[in-house]
């Protein structure tokens, strides 16, 4: 067999599954895909239509069907019937992670029965689990979008993909015909752990990846981060690439400049949540990330007030196309802006930006001085040893910064990132510097810059 014959024959055969299980599902995830496929071409016109429609058909669910909505609408004298547009959503109360807690019961809609949801969750930054009722409607709608930002990066069905994650419900595995057919479309999707990034596993990985040869590589920023620089370490050329998905954390220019030099690909960024899905996400042009407008809605807002166009403030989401537990603005716990401008791709979608680091992700002095998280891997960089970096805020005056380094590499190297922490922190925080041998992350797996001192304004509630 000539080389590539056999990829050509998968995606071939993938195009004919695809369409296959699109006659027999067209409103599932593939149908979705190509309604999507169609729509992001819309103008904003069209798209700001859709959305509307899509809104007041999931405020109307939610006065009818959702206790918490229900009561919340009739104390505040709101006639939903009146929420036309997106700027009348200014007068409905904004969701607070605390409520969604709180209120788990009476969030979930009388309307979907039991068998018709399923139970996700979200750590978040603290680990804290937060639990929601998700349908296969928003389901099949995320999935689809994901699949149209994927093919943004190079990627097409029946190709093969690599995925360095770490949430424990994306491994669970499932066996079948249904998988099989699934993975004839989908091609083969190899996810590794992203919890044990020490040198013997990224070596293996390494021999992996020359063994899958995948068009596209996706994963948490500081997974790829890490992998790249092991990568570059040793002189492995990475070949085959045409893109690379990054996502879940911060992604800084260094960051992404190493990854897209070692895999040879472009890196585009993507922000999603556990409680909405794909938000947003960067095209080939990346002049900002597209929103995902056919099925989330965004506002930014600041002391609950709506911002102007391209300025910075809490970010609220309104989920379109969940009915099992609808979120309407529901406060993310990010910040970003909407930034009002089209993009050269000729997208319709608008875009938006994401604000360095989460609300939480800052230091909070007894003086009532902050300092944001994004400080510390701004001077982390300027130092090649550093792998990793975490700042732990031990008490309210005192911080401690615990490091990965390379092999070989020690913390007596670092008097120069000692001084630069004392020069900026001082006189509200003491510094200490720790190597060790791996950091502290979330339940899932992601890497946090800071974890702010327990109690603190700085710390996530």
């Amino acid at each position: 067999m000539m080389p590539g014959t056999g990829r050509r024959w998968r995606r071939r055969l993938a195009t004919l599954m695809l369409r296959l299980t699109e006659a027999r599902a067209p409103a599932g995830r593939f149908g979705r895909w190509r309604e999507l496929e169609q729509s992001q071409w819309w103008s904003s016109e069209q798209l700001e239509r859709l959305v509307e429609t899509r809104l007041a058909a999931l405020l109307r669910h939610a006065a009818d069907t959702v206790e918490f909505y229900a009561e919340q609408f009739c104390a505040a004298g709101i006639n939903v019937a009146a929420v036309r547009r997106v700027e009348d959503l200014g007068g409905l109360p904004i969701l607070e992670r605390r409520q969604v807690r709180e209120h788990f019961a009476a969030l979930t809609s009388r309307a979907v029965p039991e068998a018709d949801r399923r139970l996700n969750a979200t750590g978040g930054s603290t680990g804290e689990p937060l639990r929601l009722w998700q349908d296969a409607q928003r389901d099949d709608l995320n999935m689809a979008d994901r699949y149209r930002t994927r093919r943004w990066a190079g990627w097409d069905f029946g190709e093969p993909s690599l995925t360095l994650w770490g949430a424990p419900t994306d491994f669970v595995g499932r066996r079948g015909l249904k998988t099989w057919m699934k993975g004839l479309v989908l091609g083969s999707e190899r996810t590794l752990s992203a919890w044990d990034l020490g040198d013997d596993r990224l070596l293996e990985y390494a021999r992996i990846l020359e063994r899958h040869r995948p068009v596209l590589v996706s994963g948490y920023v500081s997974a790829l981060y890490l992998f790249a620089r092991f990568l570059s370490r040793r002189g492995i050329i990475v070949r085959g690439v045409r893109g690379v998905i990054s996502g879940a954390e911060v992604l800084f220019p260094h960051q992404r400049e190493i990854i897209e030099s070692v895999f040879r690909a472009p890196l585009l960024n993507r922000y999603a949540t556990r409680e909405a899905g794909g938000i947003a996400h960067e095209c080939d042009h990346r002049a900002g990330m597209h929103v995902n407008i056919e099925n989330i809605l965004i506002e930014v807002v600041e002391a609950g007030r709506p911002c102007a166009v391209g300025t910075v403030g809490d970010l609220l989401v309104t989920t379109l196309n969940n009915r099992a537990m609808p979120l309407i603005r529901y406060r993310i716990g990010d910040r970003g802006m909407l930034l009002g401008r089209a993009c050269p791709c000729g997208r319709g979608l608008p875009l938006m930006q994401v604000a360095e680091g989460r609300i939480s992700d800052h230091l909070q002095a007894p003086s009532g001085r902050r300092v944001v998280g994004t400080l510390f891997p701004h001077l982390f960089k300027d130092y090649g040893a550093i792998l990793l970096g975490q700042a732990v805020q031990e008490r309210p005056d005192r911080v401690r910064v615990d490091l990965v380094l390379e092999a070989g590499a020690n913390i007596e190297q670092l008097a120069g990132l000692q001084a630069d922490l004392e020069r900026v922190l001082a006189p509200d925080f003491s510094v200490k510097l720790r190597q060790v041998p791996d950091l502290v992350s979330t339940s899932t797996g992601k890497h946090r810059f800071v974890i702010p001192y327990e109690g603190s304004e700085g710390a996530t509630p």
